[in-house]
């Protein structure tokens, strides 16, 4: 069976309580970014990095985290058909804990604490072999 791949993407926000300057700074510090390379991070909308495995693109996620950036954890490929999209989006979503900080969530997509997209993560949320 064909392993699923993954893309990371820079979502804009920061992380509750972080300044742009810091988390610039951290970002700087942790991953050794050149300041042309920040200055269009922080620009738009970035993919970081494309085609990994789930596990390098959830620690490449938890980096970014750490430095204040929030990101996204996407699938390459379709997940799911519209019919499954739309079913899903009817059914209410049983209260759960993120996965990243164990936060109580309730009937949303967005940890509404660190940022990580649940959706995503109860897709991509499979036993390794």
């Amino acid at each position: 069976m064909k392993e699923a791949r993954f893309r990371v993407v820079f979502t804009g926000r920061l992380a509750p309580g972080m300044t742009r300057r810091q988390v610039r700074a951290n970002l700087a510090k942790m991953s050794h970014f050149t300041a042309q390379a920040l200055d269009l991070f922080f620009s738009r909308q970035t993919v970081i990095r494309s085609g990994i495995d789930r596990k390098a693109a959830w620690r490449c996620w938890d980096l970014f985290r750490r430095a204040g950036a929030l990101c996204s954890v996407e699938p390459l490929e379709p997940v799911a058909s519209c019919d499954m999209i739309s079913t899903l989006a009817e059914v209410e979503i049983p209260r759960a804990l993120c996965p990243c900080c164990r936060t109580p969530q309730g009937n949303t997509a967005i940890c509404t604490t660190c940022g990580v997209d649940m959706a995503i993560c109860r897709l991509t949320a499979q036993p390794e072999a």
